[in-house]
């Protein structure tokens, strides 16, 4: 185990953000609005359960509040973007704030290395929630090609093998 309690303020912050980071840079490389709610859902689920999936990572454990804990957390916010940027300048913008959060993880050895995986896990989780290119349920693939490019770039930002 590594040594969390030499966490700043601000890393915890940044590491808890991780998560909900690597979900919107998926969500919004195919955007639907019909789609939104089961990629959403499917990001807090998967966050939800990181303390099941991960029991014995402190890290983890102490990214994740408990209800009591909840009450007073604060909202993990998405990072600024370049006004005026396109899309792909968004997504860049995001796989870069990303890469960020993934140094600060590499300080917590293994604990770190999980906490990557399970960040990546998230992004593949809503990938996979919803349908791209369906119409009524009908057709359609499971991930779209663009949400394969934003699941690559997550894993490079994140220096995890998919």
């Amino acid at each position: 185990m590594s040594d969390i309690t030499t966490l700043t303020p601000e890393e915890l912050t940044e590491l808890r953000e991780g998560p909900a980071l690597a979900g919107a840079i998926v969500a919004s490389a195919s955007p639907n609005l019909m789609d939104m709610f089961s990629e959403m859902g499917a990001a807090v689920r998967k966050i939800a359960a990181a303390k099941k999936e991960f029991p014995n990572n402190a890290l983890i454990g102490r990214l994740i509040p408990d209800a009591e804990e909840a009450k007073t957390a604060e909202t993990p916010k998405m990072p600024e973007i370049p006004s005026g940027a396109d899309a792909a300048g968004r997504q860049a913008a995001l796989v870069a704030e990303l890469a960020k959060i993934a140094a600060i993880a590499d300080k917590y050895g293994v604990e770190g290395a999980e906490y990557k995986k399970w960040v990546y896990s998230v992004a593949v989780a809503v990938a996979e929630s919803a349908k791209e290119g369906d119409f009524l349920g009908f057709g359609g693939v499971l991930v779209s090609e663009d949400e394969k490019t934003a699941l690559a770039a997550i894993a490079g930002a994140l220096n995890v093998t998919p």
